[in-house]
């Protein structure tokens, strides 16, 4: 047999119920107001141009991984600029909300110069993939790494096609699904699992 039992307004809540959750709450704020790091300038965010929070998080990446030079798509790891000073972990959180893991791999020169070339082509960097909420791809940054004069230079050397290189970046721009890389490449990518990128930017700060 099955009935329908009405609800009102007029069954009290269990109070017990009640306290835990208004204790859960005070711990969340009190997580959520601590302060990760300080920032001595304030970082920029554009998805047109270089700008300071991709820069970040490039050198957070390429220092986690121990590589010779980081890539990310900027517009993948932050959504929003970050202010000098202290900075509060939820303020770290609004702006760096991706769930994207830090990763590893050697590849090529020749693989590398085909990801930069992509990542820094005007058509491609105005897509907008619906993984990246409406944002542009935005450019490709780099770490330890820099195009002068149409060349691309890691550690301040011209890459060599036939060397491996120690690339960090995350799943987005090493796996085939964030546009970057091919399927065929069959890259081996070592990932910091569980650990997403805006974790791993608090242990750097």
């Amino acid at each position: 047999h099955v009935s329908v039992i009405p609800v009102t307004d007029d069954i009290p809540m269990a109070q017990a119920a009640l306290d835990e959750a208004q204790a859960i709450e005070r711990e969340v704020t009190a997580y959520l107001d601590g302060v990760v790091g300080e920032l001595a300038a304030p970082l920029d965010f554009s998805q047109e141009r270089e700008c300071g929070v991709g820069d970040l998080a490039a050198d957070m990446l390429r220092a986690r991984m121990d590589a010779d030079l980081a890539i990310v798509g900027g517009t993948q790891a932050f959504t929003g600029p970050l202010d000098a000073g202290s900075l509060r972990r939820v303020t770290l959180w609004d702006a760096c909300g991706s769930s994207a893991n830090p990763g590893v791999v050697a590849m090529s020169g020749e693989r590398l110069l085909a990801i930069v070339r992509r990542g820094l082509d005007p058509a491609f960097m105005a897509e907008q993939p619906r993984s990246l909420r409406g944002l542009a791809r935005g450019p490709l940054h780099l770490s330890r790494a820099e195009v002068r004069d149409g060349k691309l230079l890691v550690g301040g050397q011209l890459v060599d096609p036939a060397r491996d290189y120690r690339v960090a970046g995350t799943d987005w721009e090493l796996e085939p699904y964030g546009g970057y890389v091919e399927a065929e490449w069959d890259l081996r990518v070592q990932y910091d699992m569980p650990v997403i990128v805006r974790e791993a930017m608090e242990e750097y700060l």
